[in-house]
């Protein structure tokens, strides 16, 4: 039985490229912190739904990384729940002094 993703891809066998890696990786780590948000707030699948507007069966797929989820949409959410959006190519080194925030 697979531990992750990675695993089951390979069990598969598709070995991940650096592309599928990167996006697992970004949809476990959103997955990761809705539920633990959830979770920490004491909120139903249903409650978080109504929160942020969506329905239930949208946050079952968000928490199981099932979802191809917009950058909009993500800033939907993290404004929704007090947070924010953070997100880079890091393609360009960029060092604290010279970092821009868009924050608001």
């Amino acid at each position: 039985m697979s531990n992750n993703m990675f695993d089951l891809l390979k069990e598969l066998g598709h070995e991940p490229n650096k592309e599928d890696s990167q996006y697992i990786s970004v949809l476990a780590h959103v997955a990761g912190e809705l539920l633990a948000y959830r979770k920490k707030h004491r909120l139903t699948q249903k409650q978080l739904a109504e929160r942020l507007g969506v329905t239930q069966a949208m946050v079952s797929k968000l928490e199981s990384g099932d979802s191809n989820i917009s950058v909009k949409k993500l800033a939907e959410i993290a404004a929704k729940l007090g947070g924010s959006l953070y997100v880079t190519l890091n393609l360009i080194p960029q060092q604290d002094d010279n970092f821009e925030s868009y924050e608001n």
